[in-house]
């Protein structure tokens, strides 16, 4: 049986609200920033679904196979939220993930800075 393990650590998170984890469209998680969860599941394809309690939805597809053990790096990061930098109001993050890689280079970003 194949394992999902979620870990909330993108070093850029702002560590607000909680990140709301799905899978399959069954909720599996409810996680604070530096939380790690690990879900049992069934061999086949998946959709994991990650949102804050205010934002919009992340959603990513993946294969597991018998026996493997898929990791899902995921972050509450403030993207495009110009508001939050001007002291207006508070940030509402958007959750990216990463399956089976950590945090480095995403779409010429460097996370790690």
């Amino acid at each position: 049986m194949p394992t999902l393990v979620i870990v909330r650590d993108h070093p850029k998170d702002i560590a607000h609200r909680y990140a709301i984890m799905s899978l399959d469209g069954k909720q599996v998680a409810k996680m604070k920033y530096k939380e790690r969860v690990e879900v049992p599941i069934a061999t086949g394809r998946h959709t994991l679904q990650g949102k804050n309690e205010l934002g919009k939805a992340s959603t990513i597809e993946f294969e597991a196979k018998d026996g493997e053990t898929i990791t899902v790096h995921i972050g509450g990061i403030p993207i495009g939220c110009i508001s939050w930098f001007a002291g207006i109001v508070p940030p509402t993050p958007t959750i990216v993930m990463r399956v089976n890689q950590g945090w480095g280079e995403v779409n010429g970003v460097n996370w790690k800075e």
